[in-house]
C-alpha cells in the first residue's frame, strides 16, 4: 500500500471571497453588539403597540359581554321552552306561556329554597320591617328603622333594575311575579321612624290618665295602689 493511500485529506481551503463574510459572521454570534437606532421610529413603534394594546383588550372586553348576553339569552329561552311557552317568539312578538306554566315560575326556587329566579334573574328577598320590641326607643344614632329603610331602598332599586331587563327582552308583564308587577301599591313609602320623644310622652299621658280613672273608682285605696304600682314600672 502506498503512503499516499494512508496519509489523511487535508481539509479543503475556501476561497477569499467566502472566508470573510463568514468570519464577519461568527465574529457578530460570538460578540454581539447592538447598533444604533431612529429615536422617532422606535417611538411611533411604542406608540403603535400600546394603541393596539387597548384595542385589543377592549375587544376581548366587548367579547365578554356579548358572551355573557348570549349566555343570559341562552338560559332564558331554555326557561321558557322548559315552562311550555315558544323561545323563538323574540324581539317583536311575545314569549307565550301557559298558566301553568306561569303558577311553576312564580313559585320556582333555588336548591336551597332561600331565593327565586325569573328569566335568569334572581329576585331579592323582600327586607322585613324590625318588630316593636326591636327598637329601644332611646333615639340610637343607628336606629334599626333606618337600616330597614337602607335595606328597602336597595330592594326597590333591585326591582326595578330587574323591570328594565325585562322590558328590554319584551316579556310581558302579566308573566311576571307579584314582586315586579308595576302597580300603585309597588310604590311604598318607607315606613317613617317612629317620634320616641312623643312615644314616650303618649305612653306616660295613658298611665297616669289611668291612674286618676282608678283613683276616682270604687275601692280607691286598692285601686290607687294598684295604679301607682303602675306608673312606677
Amino acid at each position: 500500500m502506498s503512503d499516499s493511500s494512508t496519509q489523511a485529506t487535508p481539509p479543503p481551503i475556501l476561497s477569499q471571497e467566502f472566508a470573510l463574510p463568514r468570519a464577519l459572521s461568527i465574529n457578530r454570534v460570538k460578540h454581539p453588539k447592538r447598533g444604533g437606532q431612529n429615536l422617532s421610529a422606535r417611538y411611533s413603534r411604542l406608540e403603535r403597540t400600546l394603541r393596539g394594546k387597548e384595542a385589543y383588550n377592549q375587544r376581548v372586553e366587548e367579547a365578554e359581554k356579548d358572551a355573557q348576553i348570549a349566555r343570559a339569552d341562552e338560559r332564558a329561552s331554555e326557561r321558557v321552552a322548559d315552562l311550555g311557552g315558544d323561545p323563538t317568539r323574540t324581539g317583536g312578538g311575545q314569549p307565550s306561556l301557559s298558566p301553568e306554566a306561569i303558577a311553576r315560575l312564580e313559585s320556582r326556587v333555588d336548591e336551597r329554597g332561600a331565593r327565586r329566579t325569573f328569566m335568569g334573574f334572581t329576585i331579592p328577598e323582600e327586607p322585613k320591617p324590625p318588630e316593636p320590641d326591636e327598637c329601644c326607643m332611646s333615639g340610637c344614632a343607628i336606629c334599626v328603622y333606618d337600616l330597614y329603610n337602607e335595606s328597602l331602598d336597595s330592594y326597590n332599586r333591585a326591582l326595578a333594575s330587574i323591570r328594565g331587563a325585562l322590558a328590554a327582552r319584551h316579556v310581558p308583564e302579566s308573566t311576571w311575579p307579584p314582586e315586579l308587577r308595576t302597580s300603585p301599591a309597588a310604590a311604598e313609602k318607607p315606613v317613617p321612624k317612629p317620634d320616641v320623644a312623643r312615644s314616650a310622652f303618649e305612653e306616660l299621658e295613658a298611665r297616669l290618665r289611668k291612674k286618676h280613672e282608678e283613683e276616682e273608682g270604687p275601692g280607691g285605696s286598692t285601686q290607687t295602689g294598684f295604679g301607682e304600682a303602675l306608673a312606677g314600672q
